[in-house]
């Protein structure tokens, strides 16, 4: 199936060399839940300062990240779809992200933080897709 020009199949090849940037990908997807967890709090750490209790807006964004790279894993990219029905919160929350990085771009106060721009640029993610 194709959806605005991308394929919504999943990758047969997946003998593919895993690159530095799948490399935290592979890990979240693959670790169990509390090491994905664990993964997301050491890149949160590294770049971001937070109360030791993640707030209800940052639990919600590693989710649905967790769920970019489950799709990334699935079909070899991260380009999800505007009506993707297998996940509309993930299609919405993807655009969310992207209107966000807008305001940053434009100046205007936005909830995006600089670590979670560095976590989806790392894997990939177009900030400018104009897909279905």
């Amino acid at each position: 199936n194709k959806v605005g020009g991308l394929s919504t199949q999943p990758r047969e090849n997946k003998t593919e060399k895993m690159s530095d940037d799948d490399s935290l990908s592979n890990a979240i997807n693959h670790a169990p839940s509390s090491e994905n967890e664990a993964q997301i709090n050491k890149h949160h750490m590294s770049h971001d300062i937070r109360s030791p209790a993640k707030s209800d807006n940052q639990e919600i964004w590693d989710q649905r990240y967790k769920e970019l790279l489950k799709f990334k894993d699935k079909f070899g990219h991260a380009r999800v779809p505007r009506t993707f029905a297998e996940n509309h919160l993930l299609s919405r929350w993807v655009r969310q992200q992207r209107q966000n990085y807008k305001k940053i771009q434009s100046g205007d106060l936005s909830s995006l933080t600089e670590n979670q721009i560095l976590l989806l640029n790392k894997i990939g993610f177009e900030w400018e897709f104009l897909g279905v």
